[in-house]
């Protein structure tokens, strides 16, 4: 049960050892006027209740959370003031505010802040407070709101309950937090594919910012589930918010500090985000970051992290082609393979011979792709399937290509694989032109 302003108050008061009389005349208020503060029978105004906190010497923590209980709007500006300087003060940035969720459930539709705000009819201006938390929708506006993000029912009734989340109480251990975005990240079964994960990592990073308010140890946690935020995002195509998880989670972390495998997951997904966020594919950006990552693993001892060096070797093989370093890139990308083939994780191999397989069509090549395809293909990943349909279509076997074509778009289906959606399409409108 959370606890009311003030029951806050009361405790903030006998903490500093002061009565009702020391603390009023401490604040300049009647100690009636806080009596019934404390009673709960009034709320004071957000300048008086900003003296009594100054006056009970007040952490920037207790503020934020004394305010955020008070709840009016003049008391939520100030909040979220609190919330920006405290992050800048620790380096760590603001934490999330549910104006943050807005703008991520606009941004996974795909929308702009004027065309959701055409949709609803409501001033782009006002659209623009409500993802900064300065003000929010009504009731009204704010069911229209979520019909036209699309909202999951348990991203509607975060949202009601207002703009600003609430001050949270240290719980669970920093490792914990992180742990559960791995878990989000790597570890999808049919139930949690239905899941809000946009969601699950606005909670979880909410939780763990006060720890990286108080500790390195939570500046760790905090940045590495914004690394797994990033590499979720840029699983899905969502480059600019991957961007800017991506760079979120490597500001966090001290230079100091030894690279391990959440630096580099960032990096990869900061350097993908760079490719394939503009308006033209640039592979020579994304080289550039890589080549980084590569030099800060080489003077890591062994580089503990085949998982992660085989991904790296992969993503700079696709770049490589991508800039018409054709040999050059399937050389790397055959290394990459071997590398994945001694992993544990046998998934790993997997996704490398996936990649393998793509880059063969882009290099001309669609018969040692489908050399791949058909030798590692279970039928059960529909990306193999379009690798699988493209190759076919590019030596004119279209009977075969819409075979493996429709087995893709069931398993897009099936599985709500989305972000396959647009490359599903345009390869569709390939086979409506040969056939």
């Amino acid at each position: 049960m959370q606890t009311s302003l003030g029951d806050f108050l009361r405790q903030l008061r006998r903490l500093r050892g002061l009565s009702q009389a020391e603390a009023a005349l401490a604040s300049a208020i009647s100690r009636v006027t806080l009596n019934r503060w404390e009673n709960g029978t009034s709320q004071p105004y957000a300048a008086a209740m900003e003296a009594l906190l100054t006056a009970l010497c007040a952490t920037p923590q207790e503020q934020q959370q004394a305010f955020s209980l008070l709840g009016t709007p003049s008391a939520r500006t100030r909040t979220r003031d609190m919330i920006v300087r405290l992050g800048e003060q620790q380096g760590i940035g603001a934490g999330p505010e549910m104006g943050d969720l807005l703008r991520t459930l606009r941004m996974r539709r795909g929308l702009s802040q004027g065309e959701v705000a055409e949709l609803i009819g409501v001033a782009e201006r006002t659209l623009r407070r409500w993802e900064k938390s300065e003000v929010w929708p009504s009731a009204e506006q704010l069911h229209w709101l979520c019909c036209a993000l699309d909202a999951r029912p348990a991203e509607r009734v975060a949202l009601t309950d207002g703009p600003a989340l609430p001050a949270k109480e240290l719980s669970g251990a920093p490792e914990d937090l992180w742990f559960q975005a791995h878990i989000l990240y790597f570890y999808t079964s049919p139930e949690q594919r239905k899941s809000l994960k946009d969601l699950s990592f606005f909670l979880l990073e909410n939780q763990a910012w006060p720890h990286a308010l108080r500790s390195e140890a939570g500046r760790t946690s905090l940045s590495r589930i914004y690394g797994f935020h990033a590499a979720y995002l840029s699983y899905h195509q969502r480059w600019k918010e991957s961007r800017y998880y991506s760079d979120r989670a490597l500001d966090l972390l001290s230079p100091r500090s030894r690279p391990d495998e959440m630096r580099l997951l960032a990096g990869l997904s900061a350097a993908r985000a760079v490719v394939y966020g503009g308006e033209n594919v640039a592979p020579k950006r994304g080289l550039e970051m890589l080549y980084h990552w590569q030099d800060v693993g080489k003077w890591i001892e062994g580089f503990k992290w085949p998982t992660y060096k085989a991904w790296l070797l992969s993503e700079m093989a696709e770049y490589l082609v991508l800039d018409g370093e054709i040999e050059k890139g399937l050389d790397l990308m055959q290394q990459a393979c071997d590398l994945a083939s001694m992993c544990e994780n046998r998934s790993e191999l997997s996704n490398r011979l996936l990649n393998a397989a793509q880059l063969l069509v882009w290099a001309g090549k669609p018969e040692e792709a489908l050399s791949i395809c058909q030798s590692h293909n279970t039928g059960l990943i529909a990306q193999f399937q379009l690798v699988e349909a493209e190759a076919f279509l590019n030596i004119a076997e279209n009977a075969c290509a819409n075979v493996s074509f429709q087995r893709a778009l069931c398993l897009i289906e099936n599985k709500s694989l989305t972000h396959l959606t647009p490359r599903a399409q345009k390869l569709e409108r390939r086979l409506v032109n040969v056939t």
